[in-house]
């Protein structure tokens, strides 16, 4: 549950694997919080990275129903009961990993292996995270320690998991802007009461609903390494 150890195992999995489009969570830590958008430092990363973090409603598992489904069969094949040490668990998890994926047919895959159907991402996992891009009209502003933006000679609070970013602003009208990192909404800027509303994410999202046009962007620096 610690954002640290958690980055680590998906940062070995991207450069093994690719880079997903789109990561489908339940609303728990580290892949979640009780910040803006419900974003937390690991959903930051993965926008940085292009890809999307969908979470599913709290209290509908349904929403993410095939992996509880494999979740049961897993526990039923490797830890009911459990094995007496650490490294006879392992063999079971390793044995189940071969069996899930390589031998045994799936209905739902039309009678074929996981392994039949899988191939990697395209895109591989940068050296370098990708630089932060906003279309020209936006107003570009640094988020502070403090998870404050300067906006209109103002401060405006925004979220302390983004202090050191940079984030976009379009206005859409006189007294409403919306607010971006990247190209994740992240909500409706309030002029009138000040605020930050926030924006819901939204499952079953199509990458190609919420990822910028890379022609008349305008670059923003520094860049981070990973």
């Amino acid at each position: 549950m610690s954002h640290d150890p958690v980055k680590r195992c998906f940062e070995r999995a991207f450069r093994d694997y690719g880079l997903p489009e789109v990561i489908r969570t339940d609303n728990g830590a580290p892949f979640a919080s009780v910040g803006l958008a419900g974003l937390s430092r690991l959903s930051y990363w993965w926008i940085r990275l292009g890809i999307y973090p969908e979470r599913i409603e709290p209290g509908h598992p349904e929403q993410n129903g095939r992996h509880e489904r494999m979740h049961k069969t897993l526990k039923a094949d490797t830890a009911v009961p459990p094995a007496p040490s650490l490294f006879g668990q392992q063999l079971r998890f390793n044995a189940f990993r071969r069996d899930y994926n390589e031998q045994r047919p799936h209905e739902a895959l039309e009678m074929r292996t996981p392994s039949e159907c899988y191939h990697g991402s395209p895109r591989s996992y940068p050296r370098r995270l990708p630089p932060v891009w906003y279309p020209e009209p936006y107003r570009v502003r640094h988020v502070r320690n403090s998870g404050e933006i300067k906006l209109n000679n103002k401060l405006l609070y925004v979220s302390q998991g983004l202090a050191g970013q940079w984030v976009g602003i379009e206005q859409v009208g006189e007294d409403s802007g919306r607010l971006w990192y990247c190209n994740y909404l992240l909500g409706q800027i309030d002029h009138r009461n000040w605020k930050v509303i926030p924006a819901k994410s939204t499952c079953n999202a199509s990458p190609g609903t919420w990822a910028t046009n890379e022609h008349n962007l305008k670059k923003v620096l520094p860049v981070s390494s990973v």
